[in-house]
């Protein structure tokens, strides 16, 4: 997809980190913006700064886990904006570090609601917009943990599977109903976010890391949409971890019993 000016860009979990990052880059390139964050405060304050910029921008306070919400902004977008060209689904949470099985069932429900069904429903809310309109892009926000795992960070790591797979397998209905609509799944490492500055994850991270940051992701993005591409890991090594699971997988796997 070639990304134009005038063409509208919604981005959940829009309001800071790597939604902020990618919606400030669609800005530069002349797209109308769609913020959707449940953090009003930061959320008034980004729509804000670029209304000072002259950018075209659409900011609802939104709860992705809520379907009635996600409702409530497809409806808001349809009639101020038109369809969406790029939807992100981005908006996440990370879950305590832990054995799995000594998580409690609302942690479960809290991350699963946001990362999972946050994903499902901004695919059910603006997906069938696209496919009538014959254009369009999802970008959907995984993380490295999607491709492997963190120990002691089950829930996370199961809903970020979750997104890798949800976005295959909503590349091949596309694809296989002739729909020329692209997907990507982002599949970040280290970057420079809310959620790697809280200290329990802080604590884990190996000293000398390098981090991303999140302009830099945003310009990685922008190149995978135009490229049509499935996956995208943005930091350098994820090559190497992504093998290495594969190697795992085909040694164990591989061989018949």
């Amino acid at each position: 997809m070639k990304i134009k000016a005038g063409q509208v860009a919604l981005v959940t979990g829009g309001a800071s980190g790597i939604g902020l990052g990618m919606a400030t880059r669609f800005a530069e390139l002349g797209l109308k913006l769609v913020l959707a964050d449940r953090d009003e405060d930061r959320l008034a304050s980004a729509a804000a700064q670029f209304e000072r910029e002259g950018v075209t921008v659409l900011a609802v306070p939104t709860d992705v886990s809520d379907p009635s919400g996600m409702e409530r902004l497809r409806d808001l977008v349809c009639e101020r904006l038109g369809t969406v060209d790029i939807l992100c689904n981005n908006a996440g949470v990370v879950s305590p570090f832990r054995p799995l099985w000594t998580n409690p069932l609302e942690d479960w429900q809290r991350v699963v609601d946001v990362n999972m069904w946050g994903v499902i429903h901004g695919i059910r809310m603006f997906v069938p917009a696209m496919v009538e309109a014959g254009r369009g892009h999802v970008v959907n926000t995984a993380s490295m943990a999607g491709l492997g795992v963190i120990p002691s960070n089950g829930i996370y790591n199961a809903t970020k599977h979750a997104v890798v797979s949800l976005s295959e397998t909503l590349r091949a209905d596309l694809d296989g109903g002739g729909h020329d609509i692209g997907v990507t799944v982002l599949c970040p490492g280290l970057v420079e976010t809310d959620i790697n500055s809280d200290p329990a994850i802080a604590a884990l991270i190996p000293e000398g890391s390098v981090f991303l940051k999140p302009d830099d992701v945003a310009r990685q993005v922008v190149a995978a949409i135009e490229r049509n591409q499935l996956y995208l890991a943005t930091n350098a090594g994820s090559d190497a971890l992504i093998r290495m699971r594969q190697d795992r997988v085909m040694q164990e796997a591989g061989q018949p019993l």
